[in-house]
């Protein structure tokens, strides 16, 4: 062999293992690169979806908020004694809630309603409904119409069991 072959030769084996080394190298930073890129799409995904859960969360309280900020605005009727007799019933209330406007009420069944003051009660006001021509074994059901603080039209419906008023989310068929 002569120097001229063994230097090509030996050019070759260097030129042969220098690009198996880089090939090895590369391979290696590559796989290295997508390990990393992987860990990076996970985090980026768990961060999404804490975002997601911490934006559900938020609607969650603001909804609450809107529906405790709007039940404060609603009048909250507590029956206070009365009288009944004769076919005739007065129960006496106080509202703990909003004020109310424009109210009126309307009878479930064979009975006549009236409420009193039927123009305006205010938050910690007195008042009354009235209730003629009952009969003694029937239920009283009633929808009591008014416009809240913020000019809402709103409804709640009440049942009188027992001689007891009582505000119902059911309800009566003649109501609907």
């Amino acid at each position: 062999m002569s120097g001229m072959e063994i230097f090509f030769e030996s050019a070759g084996l260097l030129i042969l293992f220098s690009t198996a080394a880089i090939v090895f190298w590369y391979t290696r930073e590559t796989v290295r690169m997508r390990r990393v890129a992987q860990e990076q799409n996970t985090l980026i995904a768990e961060q999404v979806r804490i975002a997601q859960r911490t934006h559900e969360l938020e609607i969650e309280r603001v909804s609450r908020e809107t529906e405790k900020e709007r039940s404060l605005l609603d009048p909250v009727l507590v029956f206070r004694g009365g009288t009944s007799g004769g076919g005739k019933a007065k129960m006496n209330f106080i509202n703990n809630g909003g004020s109310i406007k424009k109210i009126s009420v309307e009878p479930c069944g064979d009975f006549r309603i009236s409420i009193s003051p039927p123009d305006s009660i205010h938050t910690g006001g007195n008042g009354a409904i009235m209730l003629s021509k009952l009969s003694s074994s029937e239920e009283h059901s009633f929808k009591l119409r008014y416009q809240n603080a913020v000019g809402e039209e709103r409804v709640k419906v009440f049942s009188r069991h027992n001689g007891r008023f009582d505000e119902s989310n059911v309800q009566p068929e003649c109501l609907r």
